[in-house]
Formats: C-alpha cells, structure tokens, sequence
C-alpha cells in the first residue's frame, strides 16, 4: 500500500498526442500552475497517475518510468521571473525552494515524482499535488 499527501486532483486530458513528447508536454504544463503548492512552496513529492492509454504510448517508444520521471521533472518547470517578488523572496527565505538555472521545478529531482499507472480506458491522466510529505510504501500481508 502507498500513501501520500495529496491536496487535490487534477484530472489531464490528452485526446490528440499521439508520441511520448506531447503527452508529456500536456501533463508537465497542468503540473505547473503558480499557487500551486509543488510549485510556489515546498516541491514535496508531487504524484502523477498515467492512464493505460498514456502509458501505453510512452511503453511503445521506448521510455521507462525513470525515463518519464526525468521528462515530466525538466518540461514541469517554470522560470524564476515568472512569479512575482513577493513569492520569490518567500521561495528562496522561507521555503528553501531549489532554483536551478533560473527555473523553478515541480520536483526537486526527478525520482521524487511519483509515477502510477491507474485507471480504465481513455485519455485521461491525473496529477495530485502534494505538500511537504513524503510518499510511504508498506507491504501487507494476509498472514
């Protein structure tokens, strides 16, 4: 069982991409909405569940889930002058939020995203934003 901190869902519909790269492109852009808590505060470990489908197409080309990971970590970023003074001060002072080359990143690293593949047939991926926490993964057994 994994459990994680999420603060909503957001679900992503991708009805036109048909490669890898757009539907990355797609999922990155929704992951980077200012206000967002992966993106103004701390990154925590934000949490995207593909859908079969999406999935399905970054299988057929190649891609692992690190492969993904690395994708959705470097195009869901956002650069720093993009947010106004106030929430850069408060990124950089209060928050502690990595800066790396002048953008701002949903994650700090890539292993921090957590990838699923959920759900039925269809289009439609989801992101869920998290705060601070840190996903935790526990067997369980019938025994």
């Amino acid at each position: 069982m994994t459990v994680f901190g999420a603060v909503s869902i957001l679900n992503i519909l991708d009805m036109e991409s048909k490669s890898a790269e757009g539907v990355l492109t797609t999922i990155a852009g929704s992951m980077t909405g200012q206000g967002g808590y992966n993106m103004n505060f701390n990154p925590g470990e934000p949490l995207v569940i593909l859908s079969p489908e999406h999935a399905a197409i970054m299988a057929q080309q190649g891609m692992s889930k690190d492969d993904v990971r690395a994708a959705l970590h470097e195009k869901a970023s956002l650069p720093l002058s993009t947010f106004a003074a106030e929430q850069v001060t408060a990124m950089l002072n209060k928050w502690h939020r990595p800066v790396v080359d002048g953008m701002v990143h949903v994650s700090a690293k890539p292993a921090d995203i957590q990838l699923f593949v959920a759900g039925g047939m269809g289009p439609h991926s989801v992101f869920a934003p998290t705060f601070s926490s840190k996903t935790v993964t526990r067997e369980i057994s019938d025994k």
